[in-house]
């Protein structure tokens, strides 16, 4: 689950035609970085979106959300200091068993929907991640998968720290930045 820090003062400060340009740039970039690290995108609404990475072990799905989430980070910080956005990204990635499918109606793109507690937690973990920021539980596997990554590792900044989460209590959160 992802948006844009900083959306609501850019609205204010923008017209309609230039935020419409703005969100176009950062979903096409964002859509087509998840779908190749193998994520469907489940719901876009204004300047969020919901991105799902089915997978049955755990190690895959949860590395490519977060790679696919640094290498977003990335792209739109390159966007940003070409002045061509104003914009800034957050995200909150969690996992677990969802339903995911349609409800009804007829299937348009963006039209599934994901049912489930991993959805609640990600906003909720989204929520604290700060600007350019991801946010994920911590566990070993989650440790592990990080020290063993592959291209982001050498600019991944990873901090993990004991935080309150609404609805959860408190839990070790890591914090994944690109340095």
């Amino acid at each position: 689950m992802a948006d844009l820090v900083g959306y609501t003062r850019f609205c204010e400060s923008s017209d309609l035609l230039a935020i419409r340009d703005i969100v176009r740039k950062i979903h096409k970039t964002t859509i087509l970085t998840i779908k190749g690290w193998g994520g469907s995108i489940v719901n876009i609404m204004g300047d969020g979106i919901m991105a799902a990475f089915p997978e049955e072990d755990f190690d895959k799905p949860v590395w490519s959300a977060v790679s696919a989430g640094c290498l977003i980070l990335d792209q739109i910080r390159k966007l940003k200091a070409k002045r061509k956005i104003k914009p800034s990204m957050h995200a909150g990635v969690d996992w677990g068993k969802v339903w995911m499918g349609r409800i009804t109606g007829e299937p348009t793109p963006g039209s599934l929907t994901v049912l489930g507690q991993p959805v609640n937690r990600a906003a909720r973990y989204q929520a604290l991640a700060r600007q350019n920021e991801i946010v994920l539980p911590w566990n070993s596997e989650v440790q592990k998968m990080l020290e063993e990554g592959d291209a982001f590792l050498p600019r991944m900044h990873c901090i993990t720290k004991r935080e309150k989460v609404r609805g959860i209590g408190k839990i070790n959160l890591t914090h994944v930045s690109l340095g």
